[in-house]
């Protein structure tokens, strides 16, 4: 697994080079997405929705943006590339906050 932290540009795509070099994925790959628990999961699919684009970027359409808290340029979420499972797993920062937040609580909860 290959983890990279990264910026949402100003017309929703991320660049990720583990895009290409560790999943495979060329431009013009089809992608699947689901969404859960604040986390988004691409992997390859044929006729899939979304797709690598000419650059290797991922385009983030604007509901899936809204959906996921990033609607601001320059946002940052951790992008996870599962070599194994053919996946990419792009996590909000803000999803990353309210896990560091609730394991301060539970770690305050044991003192």
């Amino acid at each position: 697994m290959v983890y990279g932290l990264n910026r949402l540009d100003r017309r929703g795509r991320i660049a990720f080079r583990a895009i290409k070099t560790l999943l495979g994925w060329v431009p013009g790959t089809q992608l699947g997405l689901r969404v859960t628990q604040g986390a988004a999961i691409f992997s390859p699919l044929l006729d899939g929705p979304h797709a690598v684009n000419a650059a290797s970027h991922l385009f983030l359409s604007c509901g899936l943006r809204r959906r996921l808290g990033l609607e601001h340029e320059g946002t940052q979420v951790l992008l996870a590339a599962d070599s194994s499972n053919d996946r990419l797993v792009l996590f909000p920062v803000g999803f990353l906050e309210s896990l560091v937040g609730s394991l301060a609580e539970a770690e305050s909860g044991d003192l």
